[in-house]
């Protein structure tokens, strides 16, 4: 690795690296890659005209940067479908040994690639950042955009071929990510008892697919997919209309706009008719061509927000944070809680269709036993607008009070200092999303981002610590 420095006079500042890496999880012929970086800064408060410029009496420091850099991907193998390490050399082919009845047999369990290169990302931010009145304020705003080519991820094969689960590692298109990050801290109140500092952090995101190899879409799971010109593990699925009034049937709207309703427990469609919502006499179909992207699984923007208060020995810190314009699929309500089984039914069951008087709420179906039913009334397995919902939230993330002994008392047992505080995480969230977290990740790694089955919520706990210097 090689990296350099210089400034001049304090007031522009220029520096570069470049290093090259190698990657056992990579084949020889591409093992080896080679990344490097430039940045620039002005200090603009160090000039002259900026001295005797009127704005220098109220901003004491004032930066612009630029910087851009590649950076290589090490973690190839890490499936970022659904977020698990599942091959360490992605590049070989490989076998284990597996039960064949009472033998002991040798199972082919992956299917190698020696084409299998580096993945880099192109970052590029631009910002500009400074203190106000004495430094009592600070301040960051930023551009930044990442873009990632020749993305390492899993992709489906045939069947047919006798791929070892029917899938293998490429190098599998182009992302882009950017955005806008603005961060402000101030002093709010000082004086010799009580001071309060704030700060507080807004970030936006825009991600994009920009190619994939042939243009072909890729499904991590039946719930997402990856496709062009949409956000990476985008929420894919069928568009729910409403609940027939007349019959308690589930309608869907399919991909051309023809509304479908899937008729009680037979498994089949038929057309659904304004005029006519009793007429189930003319067969339709519904299959998974006529799924639709139902929103982005990734928030469009998130941030936080942090004070610090203290008076005389007490201090409280309460942090925020918050994120949104995210959709979750709640699999959980869909597959668990609203079951045809009835087992374990959760009390939305109670808003189910009963009658032509008492059509409930227009979401949840008649009901019927059977997996039939539960297949086509709820789409159990696939996306269903009806159960993909908003993940915004605003989170009490950590709550702090502590006290610290005053000197004179700790000195007498021969303590530098001794604080006693009490915290608590995750205290509440406020949110719309109807599962238990909107920030859960599934039990299972068979799902991927975006998807809630069976998750648990992020736990909240309390701690009482003391923090002691001799």
């Amino acid at each position: 690795m090689l990296r350099a420095n210089y400034n001049y006079d304090s007031k522009y500042y220029i520096g570069g690296s470049i290093r090259t890496d190698g990657l056992s999880r990579l084949p020889s012929d591409s093992r080896w890659g080679t990344f490097y970086g430039a940045s620039a800064a002005w200090r603009l408060f160090r000039e002259a005209f900026w001295r005797d410029a009127p704005v220098a009496n109220w901003v004491d420091n004032l930066r612009i940067r630029a910087s851009y850099a590649t950076i290589g991907n090490s973690e190839i193998g890490y499936d970022k479908t659904k977020g698990n390490i599942s091959n360490d050399f992605p590049y070989m082919n490989s076998y284990q040994p597996v039960g064949y009845g009472s033998s002991v047999g040798i199972a082919w369990t992956n299917f190698g690639n020696e084409a299998l290169k580096w993945e880099t990302t192109e970052t590029f931010d631009l910002g500009i950042d400074g203190t106000l009145f004495n430094n009592r304020i600070t301040f960051e705003m930023a551009y930044w955009q990442k873009n990632t080519k020749d993305l390492v991820m899993q992709v489906s094969t045939a069947p047919s071929l006798g791929i070892p689960g029917n899938s293998y590692f490429t190098n599998n298109g182009k992302l882009k990510n950017s955005g806008f990050e603005l961060s402000v801290g101030a002093d709010i109140i000082q004086n010799k008892t009580f001071t309060w500092h704030a700060d507080i952090n807004f970030s936006t995101l825009k991600n994009v697919v920009k190619s994939l190899n042939n243009g072909e879409d890729v499904y991590p799971d039946s719930y997402t997919i990856i496709r062009e010109g949409e956000s990476y593990h985008s929420i894919y699925g069928y568009d729910f209309y409403t609940v027939n009034k007349a019959n308690g049937n589930s309608v869907y709207r399919k991909a051309d706009g023809t509304l479908v309703q899937a008729v009680g427990a037979t498994g089949t469609y038929a057309l659904y008719k304004e005029g006519n919502t009793e007429d189930v006499s003319e067969t339709a179909s519904l299959n998974t061509t006529d799924r639709i992207v139902l929103g982005n699984s990734l928030p469009k923007w998130f941030g936080g927000f942090n004070n610090t208060f203290t008076y005389k020995d007490f201090d409280l810190n309460v942090f925020f944070r918050f994120s949104g314009g995210n959709k979750v699929m709640n699999v959980t309500r869909q597959t668990s809680l609203l079951n045809m089984t009835f087992s374990n039914n959760g009390t939305k069951i109670l808003n189910r269709w009963q009658s032509v008087d008492n059509p409930g709420d227009g979401i949840i179906p008649k009901i019927g036993y059977g997996t039939t039913v539960h297949n086509t009334q709820l789409n159990d397995g696939y996306s269903d607008s009806r159960f993909v919902e908003n993940g915004s939230y605003l989170k009490l993330s950590t709550l702090t009070l502590g006290y610290t002994l005053p000197r004179e008392l700790s000195s007498k047992i021969n303590i530098s200092r001794m604080r006693f505080y009490l915290q608590g995480t995750n205290l509440f969230t406020i949110t719309g999303y109807k599962g238990m977290d909107p920030e859960t990740l599934s039990s299972s790694t068979d799902y991927g981002v975006g998807v809630d089955y069976n998750g648990m919520p992020q736990q909240t706990t309390f701690t009482l610590g003391a923090n002691i210097t001799f």
